[in-house]
C-alpha cells in the first residue's frame, strides 16, 4: 500500500500581502501573530510622522550658515589684504616709478587769473588718467577691488620749489584737494586753482636766472610736504572714505637744459632786456593814451616742452619814467612820464615770440627848474627824434607782501627810437624876402632881411596828439644856389653821418640853456621888457664852412607862429601848417665870403632873379593839452620848446626885393 508524505510548518497559514502602493514603508512593532495581551503592545500601527523628529533645529542650521559665511569673509578679506599690501608697496615705490607707469597727465592750458598779497593765483585745466592695473600688478582681485573703489581724493599739502644751485628756496605751490577716477579707459578732467607765492625777493630771483644761465642749467628741487589718497571722492560718507594712504616729504628733482637760443648771446654773457624786447606800433591819441606792442622771445618754443598755452589775462600797473643816466637803477631823479598796463595776452609754446599788447596814460608831467626834469624830457624827446634809444625805468606795481624785504622792483630799459628817423620839420619855404643894402661896401650890420617862413611840422607815425605851434627860432646859413654840396648836406631826416661836421661844437644849438627842446615856462626870466622871448643863443659856426655859403641869419628873438592842422599822409602823425614873418633880420655875411655875396648880388641884379639855398635847424615852440599841464588855467597848456630840427630849403630873390 502506498503512502504520501507532507512535511508540517509551523507558520501554514494566511500569509502576510505583497506590498503595494498604500503599504506604509514603515511599520512598528506590531505583530498579528503575537498572543501578548499587553495592551501597550496591542495599538495599531502609526506612521513616522507621528513620531517627533529627530533632525537639527532651524537655529543650529542658520548658525552652521553664519561660521561658512565668516570663513569665506576671512578668507576674501585675507586676499583683499594681500592685494592692498602689494598696492601699498607699489604707492612706497619710487615716484619716478608711479609717475612713469600708472599716471600719465596732460596740461592743455594755465591761465593766470590774480595777483594778490597772497601771491599769484593760476588756473591750471588738463587731465590725469591712473594704471590702477599696474598699481595692483594685473591681481584678478586687486583689479575687482579697483574697480568696486572707482575713484580716489587726492589731498595734497605745500609745494615748495628750491634752488639747487644757490640752495635757497623760491616759491611755494599750494594746489588744492581734487578727485581722481581710477579708470584707465576715461581720464580725470581737472580745472585747478592754485597758488604760487614767492619765496625769494628779487635780488635771489636775478641770483637764480644768472646762476642758470651761466651753467646753462635749471637745477630744481620740488619738495612735497605730505600727500593724502583717501577712497571714493571727496567727502564720501561709504566705506570707501575709511581707505587712506599717506605719503611723507616727497622730492623730486627737476633738471633741464637750457638749449643755444638764437637769441641769446653764449654764457656767461647775460642778455640786456633791451635786446630781447622790441617795441612797435606806438601810438598816442589826442587825449594822450598811449598803446603800443610789446615782442619778446619765448624761450618755451624752443625748450623740449609740450604743447601748452598760458592766458595772462590779469592786468599789471607799470609806472614808467625817463632815468638821470643809462647805469642807474634808482628812481632818485627821475621823472615819471605814464603808467601803462597790459592787455590780455598768451604764451603759447608753438609760438616763437611773445605779443603783449600794451596801453597806457601819458602826464602830466611835472617839470620843475630846481631838479632835472626839464633836461630828462629833452634829452629823451631829442634822441627820440633822432632815432636814437633813451634809458627808462619800469617798476611793476606788485603787492609788497609778495616780495618781503624788498624795496620796488625797478628794471632798466632802453626806449628805442623810431625807425627810419622821424622828419618833422618838412616843405620849408621863404617867400618873399628881400634884402636890404645899407652903403655901398658890404660890411657887418648893413645887410638886412625879411620875409615870410612856412613849414609843415610833422609828428612821427602814430603821434595824433593836438599840437599848437606857437612861435618859432631860425638858425640858417645862406648859399648862392640850391643848397650845398654833398659833403656838407643838411637832410630832412635829422642829424646823421652826412651832417656831424657840421652840428660838431654844440650845434644845433640847444633851447634856451644847456639842453635841446628845453620847456618854457610861462613868466620866463629869458623874456625881455618888450615881451619878447630871446632867441637860443648863438652857436659856434661849423668848421670848415660848407662850399657857396656867404651868409647867417638868425634872429635874435622867438617868432610869432601860428598853426592849422591839415590832412596828412596815413603813414605820418599830426601834420601842421607853420607860418612866421620876420622883418629887418641882421644878414651876417661871413668873414672871407664876401667875395660870394657880391657875386650873388651881382647875380641878381643883371639876371633879375636868383635862387638863394637856405639850410640850418630850427626850433619851434608848441603846446600840447595835457602833456605839462596848465599853469595858468588858459586851456593851452605850458610851451614846449624843440630845438635842433634840421631843415633846408631855398628862395629867390629878385631884382625888386633888393
Amino acid at each position: 500500500m502506498s503512502s504520501t508524505y507532507t512535511s508540517h510548518r509551523p507558520d501554514k497559514g494566511k500569509r502576510r500581502a505583497d506590498p503595494t502602493e498604500q503599504t506604509p514603508l514603515l511599520y512598528n512593532s506590531y505583530d498579528p501573530t503575537n498572543t501578548n495581551t499587553d495592551s501597550s503592545s496591542s495599538s495599531p500601527p502609526q506612521l513616522i510622522h507621528d513620531v517627533p523628529s529627530a533632525l537639527p533645529s532651524r537655529w543650529a542650521v542658520f548658525r552652521t550658515f553664519l561660521i561658512t559665511l565668516g570663513i569665506c569673509l576671512s578668507i576674501f578679506i585675507l586676499f583683499l589684504i594681500i592685494s592692498a599690501n602689494d598696492a601699498y608697496s607699489r604707492m612706497h615705490t619710487d615716484p619716478d616709478e608711479v609717475l612713469n607707469n600708472a599716471i600719465k597727465w596732460r596740461i592743455d592750458k594755465m591761465k593766470m587769473i590774480n595777483m594778490t598779497n597772497e601771491g599769484v593765483w593760476i588756473r591750471v585745466d588738463g587731465e590725469i588718467g591712473v594704471d590702477g592695473d599696474w598699481i595692483v600688478e594685473y591681481n584678478w582681485l586687486g583689479r575687482w577691488a579697483i574697480r568696486r573703489l572707482g575713484a580716489v581724493s587726492v589731498e595734497p599739502e605745500e609745494v615748495i620749489v628750491r634752488s639747487t644751485a644757490i640752495s635757497r628756496d623760491l616759491a611755494t605751490i599750494r594746489p588744492p584737494s581734487f578727485n581722481l577716477s581710477l579708470d584707465p579707459t576715461t581720464p580725470t578732467l581737472l580745472s585747478l586753482p592754485i597758488l604760487i607765492s614767492p619765496l625769494a625777493n628779487a635780488s635771489v630771483l636775478g641770483q637764480f636766472l644768472k646762476e642758470s644761465w651761466r651753467t646753462s642749467t635749471i637745477d630744481l628741487s620740488v619738495a612735497l610736504d605730505s600727500i593724502v589718497i583717501r577712497g571714493g571722492r571727496l567727502s564720501d560718507p561709504s566705506w570707501r572714505g575709511s581707505l587712506s594712504l599717506k605719503q611723507n616729504y616727497i622730492v623730486k628733482p627737476i633738471i633741464w637744459n637750457i638749449p643755444p637760443m638764437p637769441f641769446l648771446p653764449s654764457p656767461p654773457e647775460m642778455p640786456s632786456l633791451s635786446s630781447l624786447v622790441s617795441v612797435s606800433n606806438l601810438s598816442i591819441s589826442p587825449s594822450l593814451t598811449a598803446s603800443a606792442v610789446v615782442d619778446i622771445p619765448n624761450p618755451l618754443h624752443y625748450l623740449n616742452t609740450p604743447p601748452i598755452d598760458f592766458l595772462v589775462s590779469h592786468q599789471l600797473q607799470v609806472a614808467v619814467a625817463l632815468a638821470a643816466s643809462n647805469q642807474t637803477l634808482s628812481l632818485d631823479g627821475s621823472l615819471p612820464v605814464a603808467n601803462a598796463t597790459n592787455a590780455a595776452f598768451t604764451v603759447s609754446s608753438r609760438a616763437p615770440n611773445i605779443t603783449v599788447p600794451v596801453i597806457g596814460q601819458i602826464g602830466p608831467l611835472n617839470l620843475t627848474k630846481s631838479d632835472n626834469s626839464s633836461n630828462l624830457l629833452s634829452s629823451f624827446l631829442q634822441n627820440y627824434l633822432s632815432g636814437e634809444s633813451s634809458p627808462i625805468l619800469l617798476v611793476p606795481v606788485i603787492p609788497p607782501s609778495l616780495f618781503p624785504n624788498s624795496t620796488d622792483v625797478i628794471i632798466a630799459f632802453s626806449f628805442p627810437g623810431p625807425s627810419p628817423k622821424p622828419q618833422v620839420l618838412r616843405d620849408v619855404h621863404i617867400s618873399q624876402m628881400s634884402i636890404k643894402l645899407k652903403g655901398v661896401v658890404v660890411t657887418k650890420g648893413q645887410v638886412y632881411a625879411s620875409g615870410k617862413v612856412e613849414a609843415k611840422v610833422v609828428l612821427p607815425r602814430g603821434m595824433h596828439m593836438d599840437v599848437d605851434v606857437m612861435r618859432v627860432a631860425v638858425d640858417a646859413l645862406i648859399s648862392d644856389g640850391q643848397g650845398t654840396d654833398d659833403s656838407g648836406s643838411i637832410s630832412l631826416s635829422g642829424v646823421d653821418a652826412t651832417i656831424s661836421r657840421l652840428v660838431d661844437g654844440s650845434w644845433p644849438w640847444p633851447s634856451r640853456g644847456n639842453e635841446k627842446g628845453t620847456p618854457a615856462n610861462k613868466g620866463d626870466e629869458s623874456r625881455t621888457d618888450d615881451g619878447d622871448l630871446d632867441a637860443p643863443p648863438s652857436r659856434p659856426l661849423p668848421s670848415p664852412l660848407p662850399p657857396r655859403v656867404f651868409a647867417r641869419i638868425r634872429p635874435e628873438k622867438w617868432l610869432e607862429a601860428s598853426s592849422e592842422e591839415i590832412d596828412g599822409d596815413e603813414e605820418d602823425g599830426t601834420t601842421v601848417i607853420v607860418q612866421s614873418r620876420f622883418q629887418d633880420v641882421p644878414l651876417e655875411v661871413l668873414d672871407g665870403r664876401e667875395g660870394i655875396f657880391s657875386g650873388f648880388v651881382r647875380k641878381v641884379l643883371f639876371k633879375g632873379s636868383a635862387v638863394a639855398g637856405v639850410e640850418g635847424v630850427a626850433g619851434v615852440g608848441v603846446t600840447i593839452p595835457g602833456l605839462l599841464g596848465d599853469a595858468d588855467g588858459d586851456g593851452q597848456g605850458e610851451l614846449l620848446e624843440l630845438s635842433g630840427l634840421p631843415f633846408e630849403g631855398s628862395v629867390e630873390i629878385g631884382k625888386n626885393n633888393l
